[in-house]
């Protein structure tokens, strides 16, 4: 395994030597590249010269904590096409433009039949501690999309709403549907609550979210009409159809639910007993096992 960390006038500097001289070694299997959040954004401008260079056989790659925009972690990504494990902790900035996730694909898509594991995290960085964020994380609240091509992806780490978006789009006019999006071969499934504390998320972050998990893990909906009022009480589940996980991952075996980044004064729903209770009697259910951290 090789690890390396940029300081904080040298990051692109760093990160254009990284590719040129270690991806294509071809007795490296681990590479970490890990830098302080000082990187300028902007396609290191020196990547084009390894495009002619030996892939190598890198299996295993974290990029921890990079502000470059999302098509340069795409040309890593195309030099490395035999990777199996994937870590992508992904910084945005809150003077930047939105994002578009649309763009990640373009190179995870060229792992798709290698890769057994991925994870993929989000951080915001706030340029200004006076400053409030508006706009929406993503652009247009569009998300990764559908995976379900990964055939051998069996562990899979990331945030619902990178998954499937947040947009009204998804969410106005019926429930997302997890089968859509994931792989079939899934066994591990985790979610983080990355960037929920931004004001994109916090209409779909409790009911609405607990509809997604009910449908996928019970085949239940909601007996009101969506979209669900978030702060409704007592709200109905009707069990309309088999379980969703049951067609689309039949080898599913742990749900975990990670809710590092909130607490319960900031979102009460999720650290609290009942809906928690709920989820693991689900997964249980379904004997699935379910990990949710912290619990109530």
């Amino acid at each position: 395994m090789l690890s390396i960390v940029d300081t904080k006038d040298k990051g692109i500097e760093l990160l254009q030597a990284t590719l040129e001289l270690f991806l294509s070694l071809p007795g490296l299997n681990t590479l970490e590249l890990s830098p302080e959040y000082t990187v300028s954004l902007g396609l290191p401008p020196r990547i084009a010269r390894t495009r002619d260079a030996d892939p190598g056989r890198l299996s295993t790659l974290r990029i921890i904590g990079r502000r470059e925009p999302y098509s340069a972690f795409n040309e890593i990504l195309r030099r490395t096409p035999f990777l199996r494990n994937l870590d992508l902790d992904i910084c945005h900035t809150s003077s930047e433009p939105p994002r578009s996730l649309r763009e990640l694909p373009t190179g995870l898509n060229l792992l798709r039949n290698t890769l057994t594991q991925l994870q993929l995290r989000f951080a915001m960085h706030i340029d200004d501690e006076f400053s409030e964020i508006t706009q929406d994380v993503f652009d247009g609240g569009a998300g990764l999309g559908s995976l379900r091509h990964f055939a051998a992806l069996t562990r899979l780490e990331t945030s619902l709403f990178a998954l499937v978006g947040h947009n009204d789009a998804v969410w106005s006019e019926r429930c997302p549907s997890l089968a859509d999006h994931l792989p079939p071969r899934l066994r591990y499934l985790v979610f983080f609550d990355d960037l929920w504390r931004e004001p994109s998320f916090s209409k779909i972050q409790d009911l609405p979210t607990m509809a997604v998990f009910k449908e996928f893990l019970a085949g239940e909906l909601p007996a009101e009409d969506w979209p669900l009022n978030p702060g409704s009480k007592d709200l109905k589940w009707i069990a309309t159809k088999e379980p969703a996980w049951k067609i689309s991952t039949p080898d599913l075996t742990e749900f975990v639910i990670n809710f590092e980044e909130t607490d319960s004064s900031s979102h009460p729903f999720w650290h609290s007993k009942e809906p928690q209770v709920d989820l693991q009697n689900m997964c249980e259910a379904q004997g699935i096992k379910c990990f949710i951290w912290p619990e109530y």
